[in-house]
């Protein structure tokens, strides 16, 4: 999927702020907080920092995949971490001035999903300036601070999102578990488990991955699979397996690993190739648990998108995407005219 729109067509939404003090008519707020969210397929991260950058508290939550949960569980997730945050800002006695949420499953194609997530976030009574956004963006944030740069997940789920020198974003893949998600540990772990049973059925080839597959879901039998392996993040966590099993030689898990690896690199590829990135380095931020804890995938990535152009550099994160979004709505309120209020010194 490519999704090609300009920087500044982000969704956003305002409303009363329940959490803190309603910021003054000059724009100034007194103590002013930044809430950063990153809301994936398996859970939701959330940091609040103040105006000085400095760590305040976090809190962790379900997953907020509105594409997968629906709106209502992501929802009941989301406001779960904002009422756990809220207790640590008011003892602190800030308020709150801006929030990124970064969310798996949140596109300009899910417009509708979108647009009843905001209502649901209008319901809380926030004032503070709320950017919703998917959580690619968030990852793209971390990886330049808002410059020129592609960012690469591979974690329960997989996408690629660019922002070229003209301002133009480019996405590819994130079309969810059923359709798209190449690369992810969905997609790692799902193939492992399809290959463990044709084994087993003596259709495939014989893999190491058998025995653990009915050792990891305690199957008596492989006909008991159909009822016992249905969870999203279980398949997606049987990835890890699947990298072990082919750390320790078994060709199918290789194999699966290296399929992984070209379909994570074709990703970022098409997102150069469909951008205006120019002559120039193109920082490429690695997240998400594969391209974090699968050390010779990532390798194999850098290798592989070297041998597309040496332009493309696969790079650590300035900031992980949580720390990001958090970020990204600091500088943004201090861009703006916002800025603290002097007699909170």
């Amino acid at each position: 999927m490519t999704v090609q729109k300009t920087f500044k067509e982000l969704t956003r939404v305002s409303g009363k702020k329940q959490y803190s003090v309603v910021a003054p008519p000059n724009g100034r707020v007194k103590n002013p907080v930044f809430i950063g969210m990153d809301g994936g397929g398996t859970n939701t991260r959330a940091v609040a920092i103040d105006y000085d950058g400095n760590q305040l508290c976090e809190a962790v939550g379900g997953p907020a995949n509105v594409a997968l949960l629906g709106v209502d569980a992501a929802f009941g997730n989301i406001k779960q971490i904002f009422d756990d945050m809220a207790c640590e800002v008011n003892r602190l006695e800030q308020s709150v001035a801006g929030i990124v949420l970064g969310l798996a499953g949140i596109s300009k194609a899910e417009s509708q999903l979108s647009g009843a997530l905001l209502n649901k976030l209008n319901s809380l009574n926030i004032t503070a300036d709320i950017r919703l956004v998917n959580d690619a963006h968030i990852a793209w944030y971390g990886t330049a601070e808002g410059k020129p740069a592609i960012a690469l997940i591979s974690g329960t789920g997989s996408s690629s999102y660019g922002l070229d020198v003209d301002g133009n974003i480019i996405i590819k893949g994130g079309m969810g578990y059923l359709l798209s998600d190449e690369g992810s540990g969905y997609y790692i772990g799902l193939m492992g488990i399809r290959s463990a049973i044709r084994a087993s059925l003596r259709i495939g080839m014989a893999t190491a991955l058998t025995p653990r597959l009915m050792q990891v879901f305690s199957l008596q039998s492989i006909e008991q699979a159909p009822y016992l392996i249905k969870d999203h993040a279980e398949i997606a966590a049987f990835a890890r397996y699947v990298y072990e099993a082919s750390l320790a030689g078994d060709e199918m898990s290789r194999s699966i690993i290296a399929q992984a690896t070209d379909d994570l690199a074709r990703l970022v590829e098409a997102t150069w190739r469909d951008g205006n990135f120019g002559n120039r380095e193109v920082k490429v931020g690695a997240f998400g648990s594969c391209l974090e804890k699968m050390t010779t995938l990532r390798s194999a990535l850098s290798d592989r998108l070297q041998a597309v152009s040496r332009n493309l550099i696969l790079s650590e994160l300035i900031y992980p995407p949580v720390r990001a979004a958090a970020e990204w709505a600091r500088k943004t309120y201090t861009q703006t005219g916002g800025a603290a209020d002097a007699s909170s010194a």
